[in-house]
């Protein structure tokens, strides 16, 4: 099933995809500085995904948002809908 970004976000609007966002720094940075455009990142590592959620209550962006999995599975089924990809600190 594809990430509905509209239903999820409320509106339409571009699409920026941090993979392996980590901790969500630079998504939560994006995010604030860039309204108009709809964050999301994606982590599979558990502990760094609930900060980067925590951080995000906290700083409080309304448009972004994490989700919890594999990369490589996801890009497979989203890749068409997505206007920004980036990738930072990639693992091995």
């Amino acid at each position: 099933m594809r990430f509905d970004w509209d239903r999820v976000f409320g509106r339409a609007a571009r699409r920026v995809l941090d993979v392996g966002c980590g901790t969500g720094q630079y998504l939560i940075d994006s995010a604030i500085a860039r309204p108009e455009c709809d964050h999301l990142g994606i982590e599979l590592v558990g502990p760094l995904l609930e900060r980067a959620a925590r951080d995000a209550e906290r700083r409080a962006p309304t448009n972004v948002r994490f989700v919890a999995g594999d990369a490589v599975a996801w890009l497979r089924e989203q890749i068409d809908a997505v206007d920004e990809i980036h990738v930072y600190h990639p693992q091995p």
